[in-house]
């Protein structure tokens, strides 16, 4: 099987590509991916329910990153500036902005339980340029002010003031 499910969600990510991708491309993207998430002892899962498609729109891949194993983290885990996930997940994060033909990347964070339950009606949404260069704004910025129920969004297209 190989896959374990997630027991344990840390991270929900939405890419969105610039262009339809076909599906051995998109295949390859997904397993690029994981691989990257692996180098940290991290594990990847898609996500294709509803209610994340309804959250991120037409994304062309959405994923949650997390344990394969139940209570691994605190509940406050990502407001704990030196945890090795939220470390691990800056980079993850900052290396995902250099990655080319993403047009937008998204992604909220998790105190352990599955994201998409206990949702708020409406989730707050905190926009940055997607932009790879030295000075720009970069996730890993966020990492020491992440909150829960809030969808942290780099988009190529300018944010609206």
């Amino acid at each position: 099987m190989g896959h374990l499910l997630l027991q344990s969600y840390l991270l929900t990510i939405a890419i969105h590509w610039q262009e339809v991708i076909p599906a051995v491309a998109r295949y390859e993207r997904l397993e690029k991916l994981r691989h990257l998430v692996e180098q940290y002892d991290l594990r990847l899962q898609e996500e294709a329910r509803s209610v994340a498609i309804a959250l991120f729109g037409q994304a062309s891949l959405i994923v949650n990153l997390g344990l394969d194993q139940p209570d691994l983290v605190s509940a406050d885990w990502y407001r704990q500036g030196d945890h090795p996930y939220l470390q691990a997940i800056a980079q993850i994060l900052d290396e995902l902005t250099t990655w080319d033909g993403i047009s937008q990347l998204e992604f909220m964070v998790s105190a352990g339980g599955d994201p998409f339950t206990n949702l708020q009606i409406k989730l707050d949404r905190q926009i940055f340029c997607l932009d790879a260069r030295p000075g720009a704004v970069q996730p890993s910025e966020l990492c020491n002010q992440l909150e829960i129920q809030r969808i942290y969004v780099f988009s190529g297209h300018a944010p609206d003031d």
